[in-house]
């Protein structure tokens, strides 16, 4: 099997040769290609590069084109600088005032970093997307508005600003739709769905005001793409889990604070779950054989646990 099927085999169910191995690597391929961050934020080519040369130099199985979660904010008015070799700055958000904020979709084809996103998945798709697969990334409603407003602002207008909130989460959600479909007509196997954001709400207020946005991403893309779905999650996301579940998505990402055999219990079993390993303690800290004894602990539960999986 090579990357591509493998995963695709892990995310259906099926029998496959062994775990996937797909870390989300932004940064380090960058080092790793010697390749300074303003360029690999800027230039496909360059992220591209780098994603290719850290998959070839450690097999990974999926190369994902992402550098950080600024694009879409970028298209919707976001002033951004770009240090030489650190994450891109956000100068000035694009909802510095609620009341004359344009409630105006921008168009795909004139936002130079949405293109560069676009081209950047045909990139890879074309070079390596037959032995590995490729990965695009959007970011989820909710997510996505707390990165146009001030995010604990938009916290609060959540609860206070009602029409606001609503009427944003509808323009950025059928802008998200429209970002993820280009991105699989451009050869994405796999739509990552960036929410960051959600595990800071209660699960009253995440299935209340998060879900049912997040919910009809997931369906719009369905309705236009055959593209897997993959929802990553930071944090401590223990309480929005069974939420999870409902949205339709064919992957969950946790982070390493949730136990990932709890994960797959709490998603019915449903879905392939993606994490878990500490990656600081164990991935940047640890020894050789506790980065071992962590994986193997979790790679039964990581993609489908009623399947045999070796390392």
């Amino acid at each position: 099997m090579n990357g591509r099927e493998r995963v695709l085999a892990a995310i259906e169910g099926r029998e496959r040769d062994h775990v996937p191995f797909w870390p989300f690597v932004m940064a380090f391929s960058a080092k790793y290609a010697g390749i300074p961050y303003s360029q690999f934020a800027t230039d496909y080519r360059k992220l591209g590069e780098a994603q290719i040369r850290t998959a070839e130099a450690f097999d990974l199985d999926v190369v994902t084109m992402d550098s950080d979660a600024y694009r879409e904010a970028s298209a919707f008015g976001a002033a951004l600088e770009y240090p030489e070799d650190d994450l891109p700055v956000l100068k000035q958000r694009a909802v510095v005032d609620k009341k004359s904020f344009s409630m105006k979709k921008p168009e795909i084809t004139s936002s130079e970093r949405l293109i560069d996103k676009i081209e950047g998945v045909r990139y890879l798709k074309e070079r390596c997307g037959q032995e590995r697969a490729v990965s695009g990334w959007i970011e989820a409603p909710f997510q996505s508005c707390g990165v146009l407003c001030q995010m604990d602002t938009f916290l609060v207008d959540v609860l206070e600003e009602d029409a606001f909130v609503r009427e944003l989460l509808e323009l950025v959600t059928e802008f998200e739709i429209e970002f993820a479909v280009e991105q699989a007509r451009a050869g994405a196997d796999i739509i990552g769905i960036g929410d960051a954001m959600a595990s800071l709400v209660s699960a009253q207020v995440y299935g209340e005001q998060i879900y049912p946005w997040t919910k009809r991403v997931v369906e719009g893309i369905r309705e236009k793409t055959s593209a897997k779905l993959k929802y990553h999650i930071c944090g401590y996301s223990r309480h929005i889990l069974p939420y999870v579940e409902k949205l339709g998505v064919d992957v969950v990402n946790v982070d390493y604070k949730v136990d990932v055999k709890e994960a797959f219990a709490l998603t019915g079993g449903k879905l392939a779950v993606k994490g878990n390993v500490d990656p600081v303690a164990v991935l940047k800290n640890g020894t050789e054989e506790e980065i071992r004894a962590a994986v193997r602990e979790m790679a039964p539960f990581a993609s489908r646990p009623y399947f045999k999986s070796r390392l």
